[in-house]
C-alpha cells in the first residue's frame, strides 16, 4: 500500500481485498492478502478454516461486499458441519 494513498481509498481497498479473498476460499490468495496488510493468521489449519468462514457468516449478516447469500450458506454449513 502507498504511503501517499487517501486514508478512505485505502479502507475502501482493504474492504474490498478481504471479501474478494475471502470468498474465493483460495488459501493461497487468502494468505497473499494477510501478507499485504500485514494481518497474522492463525497457522493451525483448522482454526485457520473455521476464522475464514465465520468471518463470511459474519460479513454477510452485516451485508458486506461481494458476500453473497451463495456464499454465506456455503460457509454456514461448513461451520455447522464442525460443530462450530
Amino acid at each position: 500500500m502507498s504511503k501517499t494513498m487517501n486514508p478512505d481509498k485505502a479502507m475502501a481497498q482493504f474492504i474490498n481485498d478481504r471479501n474478494r479473498a475471502l470468498v474465493s476460499l483460495n488459501e493461497k490468495r487468502i494468505k497473499k492478502y494477510f501478507r499485504k496488510w500485514g494481518i497474522p493468521y492463525p497457522t493451525d489449519e483448522k482454526v485457520f478454516w473455521a476464522a475464514i468462514h465465520k468471518a463470511i457468516v459474519e460479513l454477510y449478516m452485516n451485508g458486506g461486499r461481494y458476500i453473497t447469500e451463495e456464499h454465506y450458506k456455503r460457509s454456514k454449513q461448513w461451520l455447522e458441519e464442525r460443530g462450530m
